[in-house]
């Protein structure tokens, strides 16, 4: 994985986590700053979105991938954590309502939520899942589906397809009601700017933009940005500066020299965004009930959510991937044995 990608990664997560802890807690009008982070902290979905579609098509360009194994590399990576904390939000809302007041629960919806299929949340919310923050991956699960089919082409149709599956996802889904219509969010398209992206970046042509220029564009990416409509997720308004941005950090790759704790808090960050809405949550009810102030529950939220992620990669994630590894080996040397037969 590239370093400054690492570093987005880690960046984008710890954002996403601080815009919740803002909102969940209501100090949007605290100060300057938390009026930035409540008002736009969503914009690390969108670097999220971004950065999906550099590194799927990174980790696929000039490799002989099926598109079944690209599929069960993609569960493996997602699923399990996923599962387990849409698990313990589920048993949180139905034996400590008090924890989670705004979020609800039936059982049709939970099934729902564990196979990524967007439905109306029971609490009104939206076409939210039961772990909330799931939309996106409700999103990104159907942008590998249609990455997945199109490897069934031959390689140099590989991009095309995806752009043509994306665009006439969005045609279709934009006729229907109830789940169907999520998929005509237009934060999709986020991802194919990742591809194009990966795709300039394969070919060299970042490496020519001067730090200067390079800070320049980060600076006005997030003016830009600031002055938009709040969490729109637009692919105009957030994802292009957010293209921006992760372009000219992209481009300093030479810059972002190995460092441990900023490629841990990448590896990290796929738990942290899991994992930090549960434990403000739970910090919050116990400020409410008079155990802590403020700035405790702040520093509490995020300790704990480090060190939950930290053990989630460890003994969350981490297996999940050895346990794929393991029957990608075995599923290769039995496909070996059926070809000299």
């Amino acid at each position: 994985m590239l370093n400054s990608i690492q570093t987005l990664r880690a960046i984008a997560a710890w954002i996403v986590v601080l815009h919740h802890y803002v909102l969940i807690f209501g100090k949007i009008n605290s100060n300057s700053l938390t009026a930035i982070l409540g008002k736009h902290g969503s914009i690390g979905v969108d670097i999220f979105f971004i950065i999906s579609g550099i590194v799927i098509y990174l980790s696929t360009a000039g490799k002989s991938i099926r598109p079944g194994d690209f599929a069960m590399q993609r569960i493996a990576r997602v699923v399990p954590a996923y599962w387990f904390y849409t698990a313990i939000t589920a048993v949180t809302i139905v034996t400590i309502p008090s924890v989670m007041p705004r979020l609800g629960y039936d059982h049709t919806f939970l099934v729902k939520s564990l196979l990524f299929i967007p439905s109306q949340n029971p609490s009104g919310l939206g076409l939210y899942p039961i772990l909330s923050v799931g939309w996106t991956l409700n999103l990104e699960m159907v942008f590998y589906a249609i990455f997945s089919l199109s490897l069934f082409l031959p390689r140099k149709l590989l991009v095309p397809a995806i752009f043509l599956g994306v665009s006439a996802l969005q045609i279709l889904s934009a006729s229907h009601f109830g789940g169907g219509c999520f998929y005509a969010k237009k934060a999709v398209y986020e991802f194919l700017f990742g591809i194009v992206i990966a795709i300039i970046y394969q070919r060299g042509y970042l490496n020519h933009i001067p730090a200067l220029a390079a800070a320049s564009l980060i600076a006005l990416s997030i003016y830009y940005i600031t002055e938009q409509i709040p969490g729109s997720h637009d692919p105009i308004t957030y994802g292009l500066p957010s293209a921006a941005l992760v372009c000219a950090i992209l481009s300093q790759e030479r810059l972002f020299h190995k460092t441990r704790l900023l490629n841990k808090l990448g590896d990290w960050s796929y738990s942290t965004y899991l994992i930090h809405p549960i434990v403000i949550f739970y910090v919050l009810s116990g400020k409410k009930i008079g155990l802590f102030g403020d700035e405790v529950a702040l520093l509490l939220v995020l300790a704990i959510t480090l060190a939950a992620s930290i053990a989630s990669h460890m003994y969350l994630e981490l297996p999940a991937q050895r346990m794929y590894k393991r029957w990608a080996v075995v599923r290769a040397r039995a496909t070996q044995t059926e070809m000299v037969r």
